[in-house]
This record gives structure tokens, C-alpha cells and sequence, in this order.
């Protein structure tokens, strides 16, 4: 009989659904900065956005491309091997380090502030930067936040726009794991080549973290892009009223009404 009452409620019940994903789309307007010796103007906006998405039970957050920045950032530029004095050194990061509890290397206070943000929040967060990698080169980086603060995932943006600024990374597609759902990482101008995006999603990726800076279209490139490979993308775009997100060719996210810092929030279904 006890057999016979478990049957019962299974099928009453149906099979175990996990819990959707809660996703934060980041808008955030660059705020002016010393791009030589900089302040971090934009740190503590960031730091804000982070707070306010604990509050919120975001599991993953998306911040905007350069969004750390001077908006003039790239005039400061001459070559990626003498990286500007926006770019930080990180140890080439090594996955699995946390700059928040880490005592064995002297990480910068933007790397230690944002990990111990993303720790006390329990969540994950993406972050565009600039790292100086230990050969001296800047490379445009995202780099991935896990709950406790430690360093999830490093991906180097293998198509930069600006080239004087940063150099081109080897191939290095890259997914994080959250809650069992798959993400795939790409950068920008990454979304017009067959690599990293489309090779993740002929592996089956169907949900994808994207940080960009595209004035004026980027809505409608991602979607687009959403389209084609039949997919999912968290989009932050530094450009104000693009980000949001995209599914399967449709926006999913109302238009950001407002042109200031806001979080747009957004529960991903798996699988699709």
C-alpha cells in the first residue's frame, strides 16, 4: 500500500522541476575617471548594483562592457604590450582563487571589493575588464564571480574592437556551471565570428552571459543572434536602453524605461 500511495503522488505531482534561474541584466552609465591614475569612480555604483541584487535573490548578474571605465578610456591607448593605467594585474587569475579571503597574493582593491561583494550577496557576477596578464599584455577580460568570491571563470575576448588597447586572445571558449544551467561567455564584438558563441552553441549551449558596448542596434544584434542559434542571451550593454533579455529571436525584458543605473531581472528556464 505504501508503494502503492508514493505511485500515486508521483504521478499526481510529476517529475522534480528545478527552480528557475534569476538573472540581473545590469544598466550602468560610465562615470568619468582619471584614465592614467583612476579613483574607481565606478566601483561604488557597482558595488550598489551588487547590494541591491542580494536583496533581490539574483543568482547571476551581468555588468555592461568597459562599464568600470572612463567612457574616453581608449584614448589613453598606444599598444597592448603598455597597458593603461585602467588595466589590472591579476595574477592571470588562476580559477578557483578568491581575492576576497586570499592572503597569498596582493590583489588590487577593484578585484578584492568585487569578490568580497559577489561573497556577500551569495551571488555570481560578471565583470568586464582590463587585465594585465603576468607578460605584460592587456587583454579585454570577463571575468566570473562565484558565490563565495572566488574566481569562477576567466575569458579573454578573442576579437577586440579596439586593438591598440587590448591584444587578441587564443581561442578559449568558456562556460560556467550555476544551479545545473550551462552559460556561455562572450564578449562584444565575439557575436560576429564563428567562435567563441557559435562553437558553444553547436555544443549544445543554449543560454549565454554577453557583455557589450554597441550603441544604437545592440538590441537588435542580439536578437538577431538569439535567432540564429536558437538560444538565450543575458545582454549588458553599456549603451543605455539596449540590455535586456533575448530569446529565441524575441526580447523577453521590457525596454528599460529609464537612461540611469537599474537592474533588469529576468528567471531562465532549464532546459529549454
Amino acid at each position: 500500500p505504501t508503494m502503492a500511495v508514493i505511485a500515486v503522488l508521483c504521478c499526481l505531482l510529476g517529475p522534480a522541476v528545478s527552480a528557475a534561474l534569476k538573472v540581473a541584466v545590469v544598466q550602468h552609465v560610465a562615470l568619468q575617471d582619471d584614465v592614467t591614475q583612476p579613483s574607481w569612480t565606478n566601483l561604488s555604483p557597482y558595488l550598489t548594483l551588487m547590494r541591491q541584487a542580494a536583496t533581490e535573490n539574483v543568482d547571476v548578474m551581468v555588468f555592461p562592457e568597459f562599464g568600470l571605465f572612463d567612457p574616453q578610456f581608449n584614448t589613453n591607448c598606444s599598444h597592448p604590450t603598455s597597458p593603461m593605467g585602467m588595466c589590472l594585474p591579476m595574477n592571470n587569475a588562476p580559477v578557483g582563487s578568491n581575492p576576497c579571503i586570499d592572503t597569498n597574493y596582493s590583489w588590487h582593491h577593484v578585484l578584492r571589493n568585487l569578490s568580497c561583494a559577489a561573497r556577500n550577496g551569495k551571488l555570481t557576477a560578471l565583470v568586464d575588464l582590463c587585465e594585465t596578464a603576468n607578460n605584460n599584455t592587456a587583454y579585454n577580460t570577463a571575468l566570473i564571480f562565484g558565490p563565495q568570491g572566488q574566481i569562477q571563470a576567466v575569458y579573454r575576448k578573442m576579437h577586440p574592437w579596439f586593438g591598440k588597447c587590448f591584444a587578441a586572445a587564443d581561442n578559449n571558449p568558456t562556460t560556467i556551471t550555476v544551479a545545473n544551467t550551462t552559460l556561455g561567455i562572450f564578449v562584444c564584438k565575439d557575436i560576429l565570428y564563428p567562435t567563441p558563441g557559435p562553437e558553444l552553441a553547436r555544443a549544445g549551449v543554449k543560454n549565454f552571459l554577453y557583455t557589450v558596448a554597441l550603441a544604437a542596434v545592440g538590441a537588435d544584434v542580439v536578437q538577431l543572434w538569439s535567432k540564429t542559434y536558437n538560444a538565450t542571451v543575458v545582454a549588458s550593454d553599456l549603451s543605455v536602453q539596449q540590455g535586456g533579455v533575448f530569446s529565441r529571436g524575441a526580447r523577453m525584458t521590457a525596454k528599460p524605461s529609464k537612461t540611469t543605473d537599474q537592474l533588469i531581472f529576468y528567471h531562465l528556464d532549464e532546459p529549454m
